[in-house]
């Protein structure tokens, strides 16, 4: 590990994620008033609004980067180099893609695609090909994690898709998320590209008792695979080594779950 550079890729789009409009739930971060609200106690010490903003901003910045501070600190202990973070598109609008400039100097990719598919994030031919190229390379590793994407049931009728929409809110177990909410436009583009058609399809979950009811498999009409034959998936996150070559397995800490190729 010493020596590795490490690059932490936020595939989100922050005026796309901010913008989204306070009245409609689905598919839209909370802000951080309402995850307060909502997890009170926790994230007391955020209730200042004169120093955290209060808005989806501010649940960015203070709730959804700061769950990976802990690993930026590993991470830059273990490698003795600081990790760097990347936002693609930041508040004024500036795009960073994931090109060459990125990716020459640095030995570990990590993509957070938490970008929501209304905002139109994917990756660009020049993006998949950089990559490729960066994943010649055999010491080079890209993890890419496009998260869940649950609640999309628009076909079945009302009350039927209410309870497809509750069941997976139960399983998810963050009583932030909304019924429907979909992430990973920007991971499915890349994973795509680099011959990994892999759809997010659910949210995984620890099951915390044995009385949890089980994720309930849910695939698209149109994903006719079945289990991705060379893709390692933990926490819905893929690891691509080199040029995807990498043996299938879930980890055992996550209740098995079929990972649909799209075709």
């Amino acid at each position: 590990m010493a020596g590795r550079k490490v690059v932490l890729y936020y595939a989100w789009s922050r005026p796309g994620e901010i913008g989204a409009p306070l009245d409609v739930i689905e598919n839209r971060f909370p802000t951080l008033f309402e995850s307060r609200r909502m997890g009170y106690p926790r994230y007391e010490e955020l209730s200042d609004p004169s120093r955290f903003d209060q808005s989806v901003a501010g649940f960015l910045d203070h709730i959804m980067k700061h769950n990976f501070s802990a690993f930026i600190e590993l991470a830059g202990a273990l490698t003795g180099q600081p990790v760097a973070e990347i936002e693609r598109v930041t508040d004024d609008g500036s795009l960073t893609v994931l090109d060459r400039g990125i990716l020459d100097g640095i030995d570990t990719l990590i993509v957070i695609s938490f970008d929501s598919l209304r905002t139109g994030q994917g990756a660009g031919a020049a993006e998949i090909a950089a990559v490729r190229e960066f994943l010649a390379q055999p010491d080079h590793l890209a993890f890419v994690c496009p998260h869940h994407d649950i609640g999309d049931v628009p076909d079945l009728p009302h009350d039927e898709r209410v309870q497809r929409q509750i069941a997976d809110f139960l399983h998810h177990g963050d009583k932030t998320i909304p019924p429907q909410q979909q992430f990973g436009g920007f991971s499915r583009a890349l994973l795509a590209g680099l011959g990994v058609p892999v759809e997010n399809r659910f949210g995984f979950t620890l099951r915390r008792k044995p009385t949890d009811p089980l994720p309930r498999s849910r695939p698209r009409q149109r994903s006719t695979g079945f289990i991705c034959s060379r893709v390692s998936i933990r926490s819905t996150c893929t690891r691509i080594c080199r040029s995807s070559n990498v043996s299938a397995r879930l980890s055992p800490s996550l209740m098995s779950w079929p990972v649909r190729r799209s075709t």
